[in-house]
Protein backbone atom coordinates (compact mmCIF):
# COMPACT_ATOMS: atom_id res chain seq x y z
CA UNK A 1 0.00 0.00 0.00
CA UNK A 2 2.74 2.47 0.95
CA UNK A 3 4.66 1.67 -2.20
CA UNK A 4 1.59 2.36 -4.35
CA UNK A 5 1.01 5.72 -2.67
CA UNK A 6 4.66 6.67 -3.10
CA UNK A 7 4.54 5.67 -6.76
CA UNK A 8 1.48 7.88 -7.31
CA UNK A 9 3.19 10.76 -5.51
CA UNK A 10 6.25 10.28 -7.72
CA UNK A 11 4.08 10.49 -10.85
CA UNK A 12 2.61 13.80 -9.62
CA UNK A 13 6.12 15.23 -9.59
CA UNK A 14 6.57 14.73 -13.33
CA UNK A 15 4.14 17.52 -14.24
CA UNK A 16 4.83 21.12 -13.31
CA UNK A 17 1.35 22.14 -12.06
CA UNK A 18 0.96 19.09 -9.81
CA UNK A 19 4.64 19.21 -8.78
CA UNK A 20 4.30 22.78 -7.53
CA UNK A 21 1.15 21.98 -5.60
CA UNK A 22 2.55 18.81 -4.02
CA UNK A 23 5.87 20.40 -3.07
CA UNK A 24 4.47 23.61 -1.61
CA UNK A 25 0.93 22.87 -0.43
CA UNK A 26 1.21 19.41 1.12
CA UNK A 27 3.38 17.60 3.64
CA UNK A 28 4.29 14.80 1.24
CA UNK A 29 8.01 15.55 1.15
CA UNK A 30 8.15 15.48 4.95
CA UNK A 31 6.36 12.15 4.96
CA UNK A 32 8.72 10.76 2.32
CA UNK A 33 11.70 11.93 4.40
CA UNK A 34 10.37 9.94 7.35
CA UNK A 35 10.36 6.82 5.17
CA UNK A 36 14.12 7.03 4.50
CA UNK A 37 14.69 4.49 7.25
CA UNK A 38 11.87 2.11 6.30
CA UNK A 39 12.81 -1.55 6.66
CA UNK A 40 11.43 -2.44 3.22
CA UNK A 41 14.23 -2.05 0.63
CA UNK A 42 11.75 -1.39 -2.19
CA UNK A 43 10.30 1.54 -0.24
CA UNK A 44 13.80 2.94 0.40
CA UNK A 45 14.69 2.75 -3.30
CA UNK A 46 11.51 4.59 -4.27
CA UNK A 47 11.98 7.17 -1.50
CA UNK A 48 15.52 7.90 -2.68
CA UNK A 49 14.33 8.29 -6.28
CA UNK A 50 11.61 10.70 -5.17
CA UNK A 51 13.99 12.74 -3.06
CA UNK A 52 16.54 12.91 -5.89
CA UNK A 53 13.84 14.23 -8.19
CA UNK A 54 12.63 16.77 -5.61
CA UNK A 55 16.18 18.06 -5.15
CA UNK A 56 16.51 18.66 -8.88
CA UNK A 57 13.29 20.66 -9.07
CA UNK A 58 13.10 22.52 -5.77
CA UNK A 59 15.94 24.35 -4.05
CA UNK A 60 13.83 24.94 -0.95
CA UNK A 61 13.72 21.25 -0.14
CA UNK A 62 17.27 20.56 -1.32
CA UNK A 63 19.00 21.58 1.92
CA UNK A 64 16.53 19.78 4.19
CA UNK A 65 16.82 16.57 2.16
CA UNK A 66 20.62 16.70 2.34
CA UNK A 67 20.49 17.27 6.09
CA UNK A 68 18.16 14.28 6.66
CA UNK A 69 20.16 11.95 4.43
CA UNK A 70 23.55 12.59 6.00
Amino acid sequence: MVQQILNTFFKFLFFSPTRDMVLHQTQMVSIVLELLSDKNPNIRVLVNAILDYVQIHDDTWKQEIKAKRY
